[in-house]
């Protein structure tokens, strides 16, 4: 066989390989590939703003939730204006929530020069650990990701210094957001959001051993907006690690934005599963019609739960959606 012959076919082995990987990863996560289950909470939305006068009362445009035993904790964004911090409540069943009474349990301008508005938690619980990693704006424009630690998820050590910043001249040079963050192994994985000064939000990788020092994959960007409805940025919300592949829930467009859903059999390459959002706004009138937004999900037993950012044009608040049939 000549060398061009066995190219080709060598090209044809590897293109079978991976249109193989990729009917495995849509069969192993069956249901979360269907765009129909998710419905949405009738008594939506869940968590409101804060009452007149409070750190809160302008929105909540930023959430993630843990399971921590018989408890879900909801770390959030909440703001007056333009400055943003994060707060906590609890709830035993996901739907009704109390505000810890201290918040903001991470009050923004801890470190002004660089963290004078702060969103976009990632949290888990790592041991006796509890760690996070979040959004933080200074007053021109630039965006890093900072880290901080907790013994009992209510009193925060801020790192002094952000953890994450885009590189000169790069893809993310102007930027770096939106983080989501697990634990593999004797480290941890963070996939983010960036751009160069563009405004066209791409999606990074990069691995950790202590969660402070980062090391960026040399394929980045991993994921860039590909479909009309995902408009100039994709942002990744939530990474599951499901059968020794990945799940992301990620958020795309920018006036108008919508949930999508993503798989990967290495973190790196991801395809859309489905090619369509998986949750839109609402109807006409609805709390939630101008825009969804950020998005956190937690698995229990066999169905998922995603509490989601929406807005009225006017109003973030967070909503409840559900989804059944997960192994």
């Amino acid at each position: 066989m000549s060398r061009l012959g066995q190219g080709a076919r060598r090209v044809l082995i590897c293109g079978l390989v991976v249109g193989f990987v990729a009917v495995l990863l849509l069969a192993s996560f069956g249901a979360g590939a269907d765009p129909g289950t998710w419905k949405k909470y009738r008594r939506n939305p869940v968590f409101d703003i804060g009452a007149a006068g409070a750190w809160d009362q302008g929105a909540i445009n930023s959430v993630n939730v843990i399971k921590d035993g018989t408890i879900f904790r909801m770390y959030y964004a909440g703001c007056t204006g333009v400055v943003c911090g994060i707060g906590l409540a609890t709830s035993k069943d996901g739907i009704d929530w109390i505000r810890y009474p201290d918040n903001p349990v991470v009050p923004p301008g801890i470190y002004p020069e660089w963290s004078y508005i702060i969103q976009n938690p990632s949290v888990m619980k790592d041991g006796d650990t509890y760690r996070m990693w979040f959004s933080a704006n200074d007053l021109v424009s630039q965006i890093r990701i900072g880290y901080a630690t907790s013994a009992d998820g209510l009193t925060w050590a801020v790192h002094p210094r952000p953890v994450l910043v885009g590189d000169l001249g790069a893809w993310d040079a102007a930027s770096v957001s939106t983080p989501a963050v697990i634990r593999e192994g004797a480290g941890f994985t963070m996939w983010y959001s960036g751009h160069s000064g563009d405004f066209i939000y791409r999606m990074g990788r990069a691995v950790s051993l202590d969660g402070i020092g980062w090391a960026k994959d040399s394929s980045n960007p991993v994921s860039s907006p590909n479909f009309g409805w995902e408009d100039s940025r994709v942002h990744p919300m939530q990474i599951l690690a499901v059968d020794g592949a990945y799940e992301m829930y990620y958020y795309a467009g920018f006036s108008y934005v919508v949930i999508g859903h993503a798989i990967s059999a290495d973190g790196l390459t991801w395809t859309r599963s489905p090619d369509a959002p998986i949750l839109s706004p609402g109807p006409a009138g609805s709390w939630d019609a101008a825009s969804l937004g950020v998005c956190t999900v937690v698995q229990v037993n066999h169905r998922r739960m995603m509490w989601y950012s929406g807005s009225d044009g006017a109003v973030r608040r967070i909503g409840l959606a559900i989804s059944a049939g997960y192994r």
